[in-house]
């Protein structure tokens, strides 16, 4: 065959000389399958005939389509095996199981060349509808009898693995439809070849997990110079998955795969998920798209990825291809001018489309995530550009394989070579050696025109790969075709080295690593998240990843401040990437600053509303607490409060409630005009101390914005001020419409950054009445600047009787009005003083008011100013007057000021005119209170490392104690809390955190962090209290790190997940182990395929907590849990024991001989299914209470020996036939299974409950909760599938998976009446999670709707760092809540909804415990 080879080459490329028509001889295809020309002893192939071609198809699938014409040729070639139970699609399509037919000949290391176009016989009528014989793609997943909706479809499960080279011939007048009635699982990988590379599902068990297929010598399956067009007609591809013009599915292969020089011209549709493509529908494997194009419509009625090369794209990468077909997805906006996926590693580059052609406007014509393994450079162009030259020189870069379309066959769009002018000269290759690296070419010497090479690099020691050339221009990827003579070359460039800071910080570790290469002393070695320590060596390209873990003691420098989540990262020498990661560009040293995000503490978050019953008309408030809850009811709750009156009845301090210093921030009561206070708030003569009112926007005050409100005796100490442009600051409220504020005293400095400030009050208007109200202390801002009003806006608004005793101070450019009193004035002054100095910035400066106002009558009378007025303007404009700066329509008498030289009114407008009047009262000003209730003197005493390191006193009110300098000890971190002092005795305990690293030794009692990357070993000694806390990401583990701990240390492990091949932990002695939180200790073979002796070992061992800890043994001859001759105790917690079933078990343990094991109330669960292999292997096992579930598939024992249950739930399954006695040194199944026979002894399901069944859907995901602790049961052995999941419970699996943190208090609500979820509802609460049914209730047994469910596992996703992608695609959710929208889309982008889509259509039913088992298994692996 190889000698014919030559001539079938020329005779091939004679027949592409002859006119389309004359070319197009082949009859039309009439259904008929031709086999006749396979021979297997054959490596090479000619096609020239639609029936061969179907020939082709019948054989790689084993079988012809039922509807075939005839066939011709030796059916025995024809072999399909039938398969039962294979997985069709997993848990996202409702795991579906059914019988595939696959076998047949997949043509591996053969190849097949087409010699003629082909009519493949498809016609389109009037109505659009197709007929003629329906194509049966070459390999797939697909039905050979797509219009069976109930019986047998003959789904196929098959792989092309050969090459299909199409030596530039056209099909044509395609009808394909394998669009199966039976549902999308049916219907999957259709094309011209359906399923390009791998192996059929069914090989790897039928459980549907992509397998690679082997290949030697480099094979590569492959579709080249082939184009797939229609005559006058589009032609039609159908299916439902995973649909494309040339390929349906690229599948998995050892050396990757090739779609090279390939046109489509037919419409491809799909009506379901995983993507559609013009070339290709969905590449799973990696390999290789280049020099394609596609300028037929793309189309889906489905939520799908669709592309003009390809839908989803998960390893191929993509050179020199362009589309100008229409991307439709029905208005999903999934549609991308070349394609898309955020998985894998891969690179898009050279690629052009048509400007307009897809309907996702975020795209950029490629869809990539934000991954950072993904490189993609696609440009978008007009028609006129796409047809230019200068676009085909672009596209040609690695080779001329496009040209002009001249003959108007592809819409004026560039066409392949061979659709034109069919060329036949030799080219010859000649290789350039590389300086600094090895370079190779997969051939030289002569080649036919069209022929592509591959090539490939190898640096030397400090050098990387730049580029390759073809005849010294640079060319893209690893491969050229040849279109002429050519020299092609490899261009290396020296890599750029770096050093790197990565610096250590008080308030949370902060670890690097990268992915990339590395310097070797042989070379250069690539790495993936290697970590990095100051002064490493890292290379130009690395690729750096940041992760931190914030210490909970931490407390900011600031004591006005705390942490909250989330950290702003300044890398120098290094480029930020989309995904937050950082490339080293090699120019400059590489230094790491982190800063830990903050946010003013504020009174909030100690909020205490359980004063309010909403039933009373009086209230009266003792606390701070319930001071700060007034306000979380005006602002969260929208209470008004009208017809209500509130009275203090203590003084209240507002310093910091947690003892660190500065104070927490207010916020006022009444954030806005739409929640004002509207009620009455009588101070009964007490004071507030320390008020730190603070805001970001407008409103810092006590309060905020207030309506018909009353405010009365009461004094107010303290700062009110906000962020910059902030303005309406004030030491008592910021807003005031139609209110009444009578007797007050203000001792707070007022800083409003914008405008509106005053010492009382910054806003008054619509009759607000102000009488007997003083104020002590500065007042700034920029306009409307008043030492008790800043702008008095009303006629009908009085102030009678105030004085000011503060400086105030009028800045910047537009300070206009600014007055001892009022800085505008619009009502009526009487018997006011003004004793603090005035000075103005820019204009209408007063001693009493800056400016009165022209709208209506404005009147001052008998008042008076003793301080100095001054501006810092003296234009005449400025308006400065020691009583008015600028007087409009002003009746004015009985006023005096001050000596100097200024003139009572700065300037007298229009209308005003003085009358007479009495003159104003002295005022004196009043000493700032103290607390009464403070003693005369009080000690703070610091305690560091137990030891008495100061005493220091101070006075009463004195605010200034500082800590002394703290002793340090070594290897710790040691700072003191932040603190204020609170006025009484008070003791601070310095705090030490152990730098805890590999090879360290814990020696203290504490709590220490596992930093990220470690391994090797950390020894802690005996007899201590040691929590260690390991990584927050529910998907990362530590490596080979070994915990040694002494005798009679009490441990306790939270989110501790460690795999290795050596003993993971090392117990002496006798220990107690507490857990919190998810926990795995996994053992696995070393390098050698050695076995880690035991996952974990020692003496005696008592184990508890409210966590869960999984053992898993993954290799032979290994125990679990062993410690032989050892009393082990298992408390209230979830135990599992585990043994991978993928590989065999031969004479291990999970419990090592002679134990004696108690379980006591736990959840134990323990698996094998390898031959004489115990899952507990023991002197006793004693069980009372809780569950005993055990799985011992093959093995004839299930417990090695003696049992005893009492009271507790039993499942036992395994091997049959076992004769061993109840009390012996075996326990079989048959055995355990009697004992469940004994009073007080309940079988259960496989699922450890008696109503969850081995058939049922949810048996997996009840599992997967029950072994990670987060879920338990609703009673004795009950699960409870299908009972509405509660609020109570739904917080409490939070609560859990969070590691159960304390919380203090009811949160505010009164109905919190059981302890097992009281502590998860405050938690849930305090945290954003949940919030309540009504300021006071919670409604526990409330049952949780699905979008409800979907909202607060979105939330608790986002408080352990886990974010959906900003441009993660909307779903559509019928009916969905407004306010559970948002939410809802991220549980779907997070992927934790993904199989829940009964939201979709009923987002207010109740979610069932099994549905949010199943969101919750799914939430486990991304937390």
């Amino acid at each position: 065959m190889k000698k014919l080879l030559p001539v079938l080459l020329c005779a091939a490329m004679l027949l592409c000389l002859l006119p389309l028509e004359a070319r197009a001889a082949a009859a039309a295809w009439d259904g008929t399958v031709d086999i006749s020309w396979y021979d297997p002893a054959q490596t090479e192939y000619t096609i020239d005939t639609p029936a061969k071609l179907a020939g082709l198809a019948a054989l790689v699938n084993g079988m012809a389509d039922p509807a075939a014409k005839a066939i011709v040729g030796d059916r025995s070639y024809l072999v399909s095996k039938k398969v039962d139970n294979v997985m069709l699609v997993g848990a996202g399509g409702g795991n579906v199981f059914d019988t595939v037919y696959t076998g047949g000949v997949d043509f591996a290391y053969k190849t097949i060349y087409l010699t003629a176009d082909l009519d493949m016989g498809g016609r389109k009528a009037a109505d659009g509808s197709w007929t003629g014989p329906n194509w049966t793609p070459i390999g797939g997943k697909f039905p050979m009898k797509p219009q069976e909706a109930s019986g047998d479809c003959l789904t196929l499960d098959t792989r092309f693995n050969g090459v299909l080279d199409g030596q530039g011939h056209t099909i044509y007048n395609l009808y394909c439809d394998r669009c199966a009635a039976k549902g999308f699982p049916y219907s999957m990988a259709v094309g011209v070849v359906g399923f390009l590379g791998g192996n059929a599902d069914y090989a790897n068990g039928g459980n549907g997990e992509k397998t690679e297929a082997e290949f030697k010598n480099g094979w590569q399956p492959a579709v080249r110079n082939l184009v797939l067009r229609n005559l006058s007609v589009s032609g039609s591809i159908y299916g439902r998955r995973m649909v494309g013009g040339i390929v349906g599915r690229v599948g998995e292969t050892s050396n990757g795969v090739v779609i090279e020089n390939c046109g489509n011209r037919t419409d491809v549709r799909n009506t379901d998920s995983k993507g559609v493509g013009g070339i290709c529908g969905s590449a799973s494997g990696a390999g290789t798209i280049r020099g394609c194009y596609n300028t037929g419509t793309i189309s889906t009625t489905y939520t799908c990825p669709a592309g003009g090369i390809l839908g989803t794209n998960e390893g191929m990468d993509v050179y020199n291809c362009y589309n100008a077909g229409r991307i439709d997805t029905n208005g999903a906006q999934y549609g991308r001018g070349i394609g898309g996926h955020d998985t894998g590693s891969y690179t898009v580059a050279g690629c052009w489309y048509l400007t307009g052609c897809d309907d996702d406007p975020a795209s950029n014509g490629y869809y990539k995530g934000t991954s950072r393994k993904i490189s993609v450079s696609v440009t978008a162009a007009d028609q006129k550009t796409l047809q230019s030259d200068t676009v085909i020189a672009a596209l040609n870069a690695n080779g001329a394989v496009f040209t002009q379309d001249t003959a108007g066959k592809n819409g004026g769009y560039p066409v392949l070579w061979f659709e034109t002018q069919p060329r036949t000269e030799v080219c010859q290759i000649t290789q350039t050696a590389a300086a600094n690296g090895t370079f190779t070419v997969s051939r030289t010497g002569e080649a036919a025109f069209g022929t592509s090479v591959s090539l490939t690099a190898q640096p030397d020691a400090g050098y990387r790969l730049a580029y390759f050339t073809a005849n010294g221009a640079p060319i893209l990827g690893g491969y050229y075709t040849l279109t002429g003579d050519t020299a092609l070359a490899a261009v290396f460039q020296k890599v750029k080295t770096a050093t790197i800071t990565v610096p250590e910080y008080d308030a949370f570790y902060l670890a690097a690593a990268r992915t990339g290469y590395r310097l070797t002393a042989d070379g250069m070695e690539y790495v993936e998240c290697e970590a990095l320590h100051t002064a490493d060596t890292v290379l130009e390209g690395n690729v750096i990843t940041l992760q931190t873990h914030s210490y909970a003691d931490a407390i900011p420098v600031d004591g006005a401040l705390e942490y909250r989540e989330g950290y702003q990262f300044t890398v120098s020498g290094a480029e930020k990437n989309a995904d937050g990661t950082y490339t080293v560009t090699g120019d400059s040293a590489v230094v790491i600053e982190a800063v830990r995000a903050t946010r003013r503490k504020s009174w909030l978050t100690f909020a205490d509303i359980s004063w309010y019953t909403g039933k009373e008309k009086t209230y009266t408030l003792t606390t701070a607490q319930q001071l700060a809850g007034l306000a979380k009811l005006v602002s969260e709750q929208g209470i008004s409060f009208a017809g209500v009156t509130i009275r203090l009845g203590n003084d209240i301090w507002l310093a910091s409630i947690d003892g660190s210093s500065g104070s927490c921030t207010w916020t006022a009561i009444g954030p806005s005009l739409q929640k004002p206070f509207s009620g009455t708030f009588d101070g009964q003569g007490h004071t507030i101390f320390a008020m730190e009112a603070y805001n970001t926007g407008s409103y810092a005050a006590l309060f905020g914005c207030c309506v018909d409100a009353r405010i009365e005796d009461l004094t107010v100490c303290g700062s009110a001020a906000g962020e910059a442009r902030a303005s309406y600051a004030a030491g008592l409220v910021s807003y005031a419409k139609g209110c009444e504020i009578e007797d007050i005293n203000v001792y707070v400095d007022v800083t409003a950054a914008g405008t509106h400030a005053g010492g009382v009050a910054a806003y008054i208007c619509d009759g607000t009445a102000m009488q007997s109200c003083f104020s002590y202390g500065s007042v700034s801002g920029k306009s409307g600047v008043g030492g008790i009003v800043g702008l008095c806006y009303s006629a009908s608004d009085t102030l009678t009787g105030c004085a000011n005793f503060g400086a105030v101070t009028g800045s910047g450019t537009g300070a206009y009005g600014t007055g001892g009193i009022a800085g505008r004035l619009a009502g009526v002054m009487t018997k006011c003083a003004n004793y603090g100095a005035v000075g103005g910035a820019d204009r209408y400066t007063g001693g009493l008011a800056g400016y009165t106002t022209a709208r209506n009558k404005t009147t001052i009378l008998a008042s008076k100013n003793e301080a100095a007025v001054s501006s810092s303007n003296t234009e005449t404009r400025a308006a400065t007057g020691a009583i008015v700066g600028n007087a409009q329509n002003l009746i004015w008498g009985g006023c005096t000021a001050a000596g100097g030289s200024l003139p009572q009114l700065g300037r007298s407008g229009k209308g005003s005119e003085k009358t007479t009047a009495e003159t104003c009262p002295d005022y004196t000003a009043r000493e700032a209170p103290q607390d009464a209730d403070l003693p005369e003197s009080f000690t703070v005493t610091f305690l560091a490392n137990g030891e008495t390191v100061a005493v220091m006193t101070g006075r009463k009110g004195d605010r200034s104690v500082k800590a002394p300098e703290l002793p340090q000890l070594a290897g710790y971190t040691a700072a003191w809390p932040a603190f204020t002092p609170t006025g009484r005795d008070m003791t601070i305990t310095a705090v030490y955190r152990q730098n805890l690293v590999s090879g360290g030794r814990v020696t203290k009692s504490g709590t220490y962090f596992i930093p990220w990357l470690a391994s090797g070993e950390i020894t802690i000694a005996g007899g201590l209290d040691v929590t260690l806390i390991g990584l927050d990401s529910g998907t990362d583990r530590f490596d080979n790190l070994t915990l040694t701990v002494g005798s009679g240390t009490k441990l306790t492990l939270q989110d501790v997940r460690i795999t290795g091949d050596r003993t993971l932990l090392s117990l002496a002695g006798k220990n107690t182990l507490t857990l919190l939180g998810r926990n795995e200790l996994i053992g696995c073979a070393d390098a050698s395929g050695n076995a880690c002796p035991t996952v974990v070992s020692g003496g005696d061992l008592t184990i508890n907590g409210t966590g869960s800890l999984q053992l898993q043994a993954l290799v032979n001859n290994a125990a679990v849990l062993g410690a032989e001759k050892s009393k082990i105790s298992i408390e209230d917690c979830t135990l599992t024991l585990l043994k991978s079933d993928k590989l065999g078990f031969d004479g291990g343990a999970f419990c090592a001989n002679g134990a004696d094991v108690t379980l006591t109330n736990a959840s134990f669960s323990g698996r094998t299914d390898s031959d004489n292999v115990a899952v507990l292997s023991a002197e006793t096992v004693t069980v009372t209470g809780g569950t005993l579930r055990v799985e011992a598939e093959k093995s004839v024992h299930a417990v090695l020996g003696c049992v005893s249950l009492t009271n507790c739930g039993l499942y036992a399954s395994g091997h049959s036939g076992n004769s061993a006695k109840t009390v012996s040194q075996t326990t079989g199944v048959e055995a355990l299974q009697t004992l469940a026979q004994q009073s007080g002894v309940r079988t259960l399901a496989a699922s450890g409950f008696a109503d969850v069944r081995a058939e049922d859907v949810c048996l997996q995901d009840v599992l997967t909760c029950t072994a990670a602790g987060i879920m338990t049961g609703t009673g004795q052995d009950r699960f409870s599938p299908e009972k509405p999941m509660t609020r109570a419970m739904l917080v409490t699996v939070l609560w859990r998976m969070a590691g159960s943190p304390a919380a203090q208090g009811n949160g505010g609500f009164t109905d919190l009446r059981a302890d097992w979820y009281r502590q998860a509802a405050v938690w849930g609460a305090q945290n954003g999670i949940v919030s309540g049914t009504s300021r006071t209730t919670f409604a526990p047994d409330k049952a949780v709707t699905k979008e409800q469910a979907c909202a607060l596992l979105a939330r608790f996703a986002r408080t352990r760092g886990v974010q959906a992608a900003a441009d993660a695609a909307p779903v559509y959710v019928a009916e969905c809540s407004a306010w559970a929208g948002s939410d809802v889309q991220s549980a779907y982008a997070l992927g934790i909804a993904d199989s829940y889509a009964a939201c979709l259509a009923a987002p207010q039913a109740s979610a069932t415990r099994a549905e949010l088992a199943h969101m919750l298994s799914d939430l486990l692996q991304r937390v």
